[in-house]
């Protein structure tokens, strides 16, 4: 009773006295706000580039590749490594390779198989900054602010990434798809830059010899507390189930908005916007739904509903004679997308880091994010193929039933009662 008492009296004002913490969120901020920009200016390069739908869902899948090979011994390595320096490391890396894309592109001499092999690269850089990433959270966030620190944070990337939409369309319109593109790889150096400055202690006793022996030592001790901690072992798995569902809008976003429903890059901010606010007004209440209803329920009524967006997606397409009718529908179940899909984000999120002790974070975290990820080439290639012979309202037909169907079939299993 105490320590419920305890956790009801935290506010988001309590992490006013996490300064280490608050320079990450800006560092994140920063990163998403190019992210955003750089979502709707890849999808298109991609589309414009190849002009098949089938190339979007293969370079969609190429970019989750990385994760799947490198991540789980990404993490064992960065358990060796100084976490701060890196995740500075890995941005700057990242830019340097986003930076490249853009400069071909302008250039004229980007083709969609050197765009494929600097999205691997890119990719690859990331299955560093992960792991080190999520490692370097318990030691500049107290734990008893996990739910409010890790929601403050998705609600502030949510918030600016609404900015970064915003003005995607404006930016490609008026200075081209390069000039976007470039502008994601100005944010990771801005990222680099203030991550420089959090002030974290990691004990260099703690810190593993990287030779072959220590390291695969390390790596086997991660996969063998992710065996015993069953309640870690099935939050991978809801991750993965996670990434799935999220593939078909994802990867047929650009052909979905253009081609089905007729409409500009306009379409895809409008898009984009709509989602993104949906998702940083559900990661701002989670905390205070959690308190009042299950981690579990949150999370299978946010997969069902992702479900039913689906379904009403298809059902827009029929209006697209009627553009200020589409726009409107589009906003509203984009929202609606997106307020229910943080719900599975942030418990998936937040459980993670309240089960996994400190020492194995990175460890686990690669493996955790090398599962979860793993459904998404193979997803991407499903759908590539799908494409072949699937309308994209087909697609999405198919998608919001299995989701529908899959969500409800979790309620009887008793380990996500623990989450």
């Amino acid at each position: 009773m105490i320590e419920q008492r305890m956790e009801r009296s935290i506010t988001y004002k309590d992490l006013l006295t996490q300064r280490q913490y608050l320079k990450l969120i800006a560092a994140n901020v920063i990163n998403r706000f190019g992210d955003s920009v750089d979502t709707i200016a890849f999808s298109l390069m991609v589309y414009t580039l190849t002009g098949s739908a089938t190339w979007v869902a293969l370079i969609f899948g190429c970019n989750a590749l990385p994760t799947i090979l490198f991540q789980p011994f990404a993490g064992a390595i960065v358990e060796g490594l100084n976490k701060k320096y890196t995740m500075v490391i890995s941005d700057i890396g990242r830019g340097f390779v986003v930076g490249i894309t853009a400069i071909l592109l302008i250039s004229g001499l980007l083709n969609p198989w050197i765009l494929l092999a600097l999205t691997f690269m890119n990719s690859t850089l990331e299955s560093l900054r992960i792991p080190a990433g999520i490692a370097i959270v318990p030691k500049i966030l107290d734990k008893s602010l996990y739910t409010h620190g890790l929601s403050l944070n998705s609600t502030m990337q949510q918030t600016v990434g609404i900015l970064g939409l915003a003005v995607a369309a404006a930016i490609i319109g008026v200075f081209g798809i390069g000039t976007a593109i470039l502008i994601d790889a100005i944010t990771f150096i801005a990222s680099a830059i203030i991550i420089l400055f959090i002030q974290t202690s990691e004990d260099k006793q703690e810190r593993i010899k990287l030779d072959l022996k220590g390291y695969l030592h390390t790596l086997s001790e991660g996969f063998f507390y992710l065996k015993q901690a069953k309640v870690v072992f099935a939050i991978c798995i809801l991750g993965g189930f996670m990434s799935i569902f999220f593939i078909p809008i994802n990867a047929m976003m650009a052909p979905y908005t253009t081609d089905t429903l007729g409409l500009s890059s306009i379409g895809m901010s409008v898009a984009g916007i709509c989602s993104t606010i949906g998702m940083g007004t559900g990661a701002f209440l989670f905390p205070t739904l959690r308190k009042r209803f299950t981690a579990r329920n949150i999370f299978i009524l946010g997969g069902m509903m992702i479900g039913v967006c689906y379904l009403i997606w298809v059902g827009i397409s029929f209006y697209a004679d009627h553009i200020s009718l589409i726009y409107i529908l589009l906003a509203m179940t984009m929202f609606v997308f997106g307020f229910f899909a943080s719900f599975i984000q942030s418990v998936v999120g937040v459980s993670f880091m309240e089960h996994i002790e400190e020492k194995y974070m990175s460890r686990v975290g690669a493996i955790f994010n090398a599962i979860a990820t793993s459904t998404t080439p193979l997803g991407s290639l499903i759908v590539a193929g799908a494409m072949l012979f699937l309308s994209v309202n087909q697609l999405f037909i198919v998608t919001g039933i299995c989701t529908i169907v899959l969500f409800t079939g979790m309620l009887p299993i008793k380990v996500l009662k623990q989450l």
